[in-house]
């Protein structure tokens, strides 16, 4: 499950003209979420509605862990995009993946 959040236009502070963006302007660029990784710790997320390009997207894990956790994308496009949560166990060689952790996410459009 993951919670798609947009957010009201706000113009931006080197914009000295009388335009506002509209919120559907702010859409196409900004999405961010909340997401629950599946039991082989991918998370899947889809843009809503749709960047004109492929965005740049940072995610952060938020669960409660004594793990260390990398967060890799498998892949992502303008629609779409597939993480992979890692962790790595503190006094431990081995990497597992991350089931049922709560990932944050934001994504930008170019």
């Amino acid at each position: 499950d993951e919670n798609v959040y947009t957010y009201a236009p706000t113009p931006v502070t080197t914009d000295n003209s009388t335009q506002i963006a509209t919120t559907a302007f702010v859409n196409n660029k900004l999405q961010c979420g909340n997401a629950t990784t599946t039991a082989n710790g991918e998370v899947y997320i889809t843009f809503n509605p749709a960047f004109a390009n492929i965005p740049q997207l940072t995610a952060l894990c938020v669960s409660t862990s004594t793990a260390m956790v990398t967060i890799k994308i498998k892949s992502i496009s303008s629609t779409k995009a597939t993480l992979l949560a890692l962790y790595h166990n503190s006094g431990s060689t081995t990497v597992g993946n991350g089931s049922n952790a709560t990932l944050r996410w934001i994504a930008v459009g170019k």
